[in-house]
């Protein structure tokens, strides 16, 4: 099962409270200033808890990446649907934003590639994964409550 739209944008944003809230205090790598510099490991860890909730959604991590600019940015997609947890980063949001694939990064970002939840987790050091693996278990449990 997929979650809905609704559900996703909600979960979104309590994934996007629970990630600026932990990130400092649990002392994780490229969390601790979140939204800034966020993007890959906030939505490697909201990847891995959304697909441990919704165990038959086809969510991944998207990864897109401006050449021109030498910049990238990362958020998530289930099914056809689309969650950016920081695109807050950005002068143009003032939150984390869901919708209906493509995610309009994808303009800025137009070279994009995808990889499952274990995949993106694949990509930072045996420490970073271990702490991001027990912060997703974590954000799995709030978001079933």
């Amino acid at each position: 099962m997929n979650p809905t739209p609704a559900m996703l944008e909600a979960a979104a944003e309590a994934a996007a409270a629970f990630l600026e809230r932990e990130g400092a205090r649990r002392d994780l790598p490229f969390l601790r200033a979140f939204p800034q510099n966020s993007c890959e490991a906030a939505s490697a860890i909201f990847a891995l808890a959304i697909a441990a909730k919704y165990r038959a959604a086809n969510v991944h991590v998207a990864h897109g990446y401006d050449r021109e600019h030498n910049s990238s940015h990362f958020w998530v997609e289930v099914a056809d649907y689309f969650a950016d947890l920081t695109a807050h980063q950005f002068r143009t949001h003032s939150g984390p934003i869901t919708g209906r694939c493509p995610n309009p990064f994808e303009v800025q970002f137009p070279d994009v590639e995808r990889a499952s939840p274990e995949a993106a987790l694949q990509r930072f050091s045996p420490a970073s994964r271990a702490a991001y693996a027990l912060a997703a278990s974590d954000l799995e449990k709030a978001l079933a409550a």
